[in-house]
C-alpha cells in the first residue's frame, strides 16, 4: 500500500500521536496497521486544511477521534474479558473528553457523543439479532469516517452545506475502510461508484485528487483486524 496521502501530512500525524500518548501514557495500545493508525486523524486534518485551517485545535480534534476509535476497538473486541475491555474503552472515551476541554473544542461534544451512542447501539443490535458482525463493523467505520470530516471542516469554519458534503465524503471512505478491515469480501462496484460520487462534493477539483488517491489506496489489499463484537 502506497499511503502517499499520509506522507503529505506526516508531521501532523506525528504530533497527533504525541497528543494521544500524553493522554494515555499508562495504556499499552493494541497493534494497528497504518490505515487504522492514521485514517481518522487524516480525515480531520485534510478536511480542516482544505479551508486553510491548521494548529493545535485541529490536531487535538484528530487525536480525540483516534481515542474514540481505540475505545470503540476495545469495546468491540471484549471477547472473554468484557469487564476489562469495557473499562479500558470507557477510560479512552473520558480521555477524548479531556482533550476537548483542554484545547477549546468542547462545542463539538454533541457531534462526538451522538456518534458514540449510535456506534454502541449498532453493536448491541448486532449481538442481540445474531447478525453477521462484519455488517456492523462496516457501518461503524462509515460513522467514524463521516464524523472525522464533519468535525474537521466545521472546526475550520466551513459553511453548513459544505460540512454536510464533507460528512458524505468521510462516510463513503469510512465504509470502504470498514470493508477492507473485514477482508474486502463485501466490496462491490456499487460501493466504489457511491464513493466516487461522494468525492464530487469536495469543493475544489485540485484538492479532490488527494481524496481520490485515498480512495484508490483503500481498494488495495491490507492487513485486517476485524472490529467486531
Amino acid at each position: 500500500m502506497d499511503l502517499g496521502v499520509y506522507e503529505l501530512i506526516a508531521d501532523d500525524l506525528a504530533l497527533i500521536e504525541e497528543y494521544v500518548d500524553e493522554e494515555v501514557k499508562d495504556y499499552v495500545r493494541p497493534p494497528l496497521n497504518r490505515w487504522d493508525q492514521n485514517f481518522l486523524p487524516s480525515l480531520v486534518v485534510l478536511s480542516g486544511r482544505h479551508y486553510g485551517y491548521e494548529g493545535r485545535r485541529l490536531l487535538s480534534m484528530a487525536a480525540a477521534l483516534k481515542l474514540i476509535f481505540l475505545g470503540t476497538f476495545l469495546h468491540a473486541k471484549a471477547g472473554t474479558e468484557p469487564a476489562r475491555s469495557a473499562l479500558w474503552g470507557d477510560y479512552l472515551y473520558t480521555k477524548f473528553f479531556a482533550l476537548l476541554c483542554r484545547d477549546g473544542n468542547l462545542e463539538f461534544l454533541p457531534y462526538l457523543t451522538e456518534v458514540i451512542c449510535r456506534i454502541n447501539l449498532r453493536f448491541i443490535h448486532s449481538v442481540a439479532r445474531k447478525e453477521d458482525p462484519d455488517a456492523a463493523t462496516v457501518e461503524v467505520c462509515g460513522l467514524l469516517g463521516g464524523l472525522a470530516t464533519r468535525v474537521g471542516s466545521a472546526l475550520a469554519g466551513a459553511p453548513a452545506d459544505e460540512v454536510e458534503g464533507w460528512y458524505d465524503v468521510g462516510h463513503a471512505l469510512g465504509l470502504l475502510w470498514g470493508m477492507q478491515n473485514c477482508g474486502r469480501s463485501s466490496l462491490t462496484p456499487r460501493h466504489l461508484a457511491e464513493a466516487e460520487e461522494a468525492l464530487k462534493k469536495v469543493p475544489d477539483l485540485t484538492e479532490r485528487k488527494v481524496w481520490q488517491e485515498m480512495l484508490l489506496d483503500l481498494c488495495k489489499p491490507a492487513t485486517v483486524w476485524r472490529m467486531a463484537p
